[in-house]
């Protein structure tokens, strides 16, 4: 094996170690603020958000059918709108 070569300093180390467990924190952290604030209509909440996601699921899936490229949020509506709209919906704003 090739000797390992320190690439990253440690304030860097952190950040990187921190940006690859912040979405599972968020989902641990959401379920639990959910299911205070709805209760026992927790489980419908979160049936109502598993039919959301499977409806934008399945729009990006109809975008792939009819787009070819590799796929994000602002190619298919630069595509269906034009470029600024899909500029928008990229979540930039000048």
């Amino acid at each position: 094996m090739a000797n390992l070569v320190k690439r990253l300093s440690l304030p860097e180390a952190i950040g990187l170690s921190v940006s690859v467990i912040c979405p599972t924190v968020t989902a641990a952290f959401n379920i639990t603020l959910v299911v205070q604030a709805a209760g026992a209509a927790a489980p419908l909440a979160f049936a109502i958000g598993t039919v959301a996601m499977v409806l934008v699921a399945l729009s990006f899936m109809a975008f792939t059918h009819r787009v070819a490229h590799a796929g994000s949020a602002y190619a298919y509506i630069s595509h269906t709108f034009g470029s600024r709209m899909g500029f928008i919906a990229a979540g930039v704003y000048c």
